[in-house]
């Protein structure tokens, strides 16, 4: 933007971005000139409008919840969890989380849809983490509540620990220590050698809070562990 000293930035309903910046800005009183906010918008181009949220049907709402616009998103998604869980809604957002679109669009139709049916939700996020572009926020989805763990299928984070996507393995040791799963620690240890700059600090997380000393123990006698993999043993022992 060439904006000098930038401090933030927003969207608003009518898909204009504010910026502010902290023009002039100093550690001591410099007057009362400090600073601006610039409107952003594209040239010819007419604002969207901001829809009627609460006159609008439980159809619209679904539809809003998959709009380009992240604000209508989630005034569609506040409106539809105030108005609370009904078949028809919730299967409108399964379809809409199962259906063609935006990837934006569904994950926040799969958050919308997790909020209203709970538990119930559980059987289109496992239908939903089989598709890459979903697979980390389905994930997320169902380990997000600890009251709600219940048959929800370890299986499916210990094969999401191989994944490519790191956000994807990120999302799969989370879910795995919310489950408590002690006996994946042989699984989450090969990651506390990740290249990934997150994921081995977040695995050795896991690996503490699950208590699993025998696992990195049973690395430091192991002839076949690689050096990085004994560091993130060595470093799991330290914190236990």
């Amino acid at each position: 933007l060439g904006l000098p000293r930038p401090t933030d930035f927003v969207l608003n309903g009518g898909s204009r971005l504010y910026a502010a910046s902290w023009k002039g800005g100093q550690y001591r009183y410099g007057g009362e000139q400090i600073g601006y906010i610039a409107r952003l918008t594209y040239p010819g181009a007419k604002p969207s409008q901001v829809p009627d949220i609460k006159g609008a049907s439980d159809a619209r709402l679904v539809e809003l919840v998959a709009s380009d616009n992240q604000v209508h998103r989630r005034y569609a998604q506040h409106e539809l969890v105030r108005r609370g869980p009904t078949e028809e809604r919730i299967a409108q957002l399964e379809k809409r989380v199962l259906g063609a679109g935006s990837p934006a669009g569904r994950v926040s139709a799969l958050f919308t849809l997790k909020q209203l049916a709970g538990a119930g939700s559980h059987p289109v996020l496992v239908k939903a983490a089989a598709d890459a572009s979903l697979r980390e926020f389905a994930l997320r989805a169902l380990a997000d509540r600890r009251e709600e763990l219940a048959n929800v299928p370890k299986g499916l984070f210990l094969q999401a620990l191989g994944d490519a996507n790191p956000r994807v393995q990120l999302q799969a040791i989370t879910g795995l220590k919310r489950l408590g799963a002690v006996d994946a620690a042989g699984a989450l240890l090969p990651l506390t050698a990740s290249a990934d700059p997150v994921v081995p600090h977040v695995a050795i997380d896991a690996l503490v809070s699950l208590g699993a000393s025998e696992a990195a123990l049973g690395v430091l006698t192991s002839a076949n562990a690689s050096p990085a993999v004994t560091t993130g043993a060595l470093r799991v022992l330290q914190q236990l």
